[in-house]
């Protein structure tokens, strides 16, 4: 299966150090324990940050669970971004709403994390100035989403007309 026959799950926060750069990393690891592949990820900021390395307690707690995101560089999210995608999961709620109020033809592959078929349309909190123990609840958190979401994720990548 080529990657563009693959389901692309793109996943966004502000400035693709943290939150996007965790949920990549353990989507990947969750697909490639699973063998899962038929789906492809990527992660990009809204703002411009493009070429910076995950944040250092993004790389120490990814790290702590056995991810290695050292490599990670930040990308600022771009049409191409938008229009590749199958599924956008953003970190919160006003980043939902700005790509749908911007790229509004695409709304309906546009989410939040907590509220892609959920109940909870919240946010993900954005630990950036604070300690490893922010992250670590954080890292925690998305995992929790991605587990849940995961079902979802690969029945939507069966279905023929994501192809």
């Amino acid at each position: 299966m080529s990657t563009t026959d693959k389901f692309s799950v793109l996943f966004i926060c502000l400035g693709n150090r943290v939150r996007s750069v965790m949920a990549k990393a353990i989507l990947d690891n969750i697909l490639r324990e699973s063998n899962i592949d038929n789906v492809v990820t990527d992660s990009a900021g809204l703002i411009r940050m493009s070429g910076a390395r995950a944040a250092e307690n993004t790389i120490k707690i990814c790290a702590s669970h056995g991810l290695d995101v050292r490599d990670h560089s930040s990308q600022q999210l771009s049409g191409s971004h938008i229009y590749q995608a199958n599924l956008i999961l953003t970190a919160e709620a006003e980043q939902s709403e700005y790509l749908k109020s911007v790229y509004g033809e695409h709304s309906e592959k546009i989410y939040t994390l907590t509220g892609y078929k959920g109940d909870v349309d919240g946010d993900i909190h954005d630990p950036y100035v604070e300690g490893e123990a922010e992250y670590e609840k954080v890292f925690l958190e998305i995992e929790s989403h991605i587990i849940r979401i995961l079902p979802l994720i690969s029945a939507e990548s069966e279905d023929p007309k994501n192809q």
